[in-house]
C-alpha cells in the first residue's frame, strides 16, 4: 500500500492533503524520514506521523436500510 494512501485510511486527511503533509517531512516509516507519498508500506511497518503511531482501524460497518415506498 502506497503510503498516502495508508495516511488516509488511518484518518490523518484525504489522499491528496496526505501527499502535501508527506512532503512536509512529518513522517517515519520503521525510524527513516520519508517524503515520498508513494513509497510502499505494510501492515507490519511502523508509521509515525506528527509524533503519533498510526494504524488502519479494519473495523468497518456497513449499515443497509430498507425503507418501502410511501412510508
Amino acid at each position: 500500500m502506497r503510503l498516502n494512501k495508508y495516511l488516509a485510511h488511518s484518518g490523518v486527511a484525504s489522499r491528496r492533503q496526505s501527499d502535501a503533509l508527506i512532503q512536509q517531512a512529518t513522517t517515519f516509516v520503521n525510524g527513516k524520514l520519508i517524503t515520498d507519498p508513494a513509497f510502499s508500506v505494510t501492515e507490519k511497518d511502523e508509521i509515525v506521523f506528527d509524533g503519533k503511531k498510526l494504524s488502519i482501524v479494519k473495523n468497518s460497518q456497513v449499515f443497509l436500510f430498507h425503507k418501502p415506498l410511501n412510508v
